[in-house]
């Protein structure tokens, strides 16, 4: 399976996708957050990386990953995981952040990044099924951790 990661870039002052890479990855079904995490955390590599970084998963609406887009470096943009979610014609998301520090424990500003993407997903009908935090050998997934409320 090809997994594209993509760019946004101004072309004639127009957000136009950009392919930047294509990654080949092992036919897998990307349906629960170890299988996310550890294609995210091959491919990036986040259990060595001195930064934070966001990456978004979109996918269609049966789960095929449309594709992979590294948002940023320290703190995630809400504008440009809507942005990428549209371009990509996208039913769904998955937002992931490493912790430098090793340590999966969601921040506040973690939560508060969450509960923000939740309510933007609900505005463009493009739901965040799930906001990981990357360790060095483990991580966190509020889907997973009593945070159902928020994501849901």
């Amino acid at each position: 399976m090809i997994l594209q990661l993509y760019d946004i870039k101004l072309k004639d002052d127009i957000p136009t996708l950009f392919k930047v890479k294509n990654f080949n990855i092992p036919d897998a079904n990307f349906n629960t957050p170890s299988i996310v995490t550890t294609i995210v955390r091959d491919l990036f590599h986040t259990d060595t990386l001195a930064d934070e970084f966001t990456y978004l998963l979109a996918f269609d609406n049966v789960m095929h990953p449309l594709g992979i887009f590294e948002l940023s470096r320290g703190s995630v943009n809400l504008c440009l995981v809507s942005m990428s979610a549209l371009l990509t014609g996208a039913s769904s998301i998955i937002l992931l952040h490493n912790h430098t520090s090793g340590d999966t424990s969601p921040s506040r500003a973690d939560f508060k990044t969450a509960i923000r993407l939740k309510i933007l997903g609900n505005v463009l009908e493009i739901p965040l099924l799930d906001f990981l935090i990357i360790g060095k050998d483990s991580y966190y997934s509020m889907q997973e951790n009593n945070f159902r409320d928020t994501l849901n």
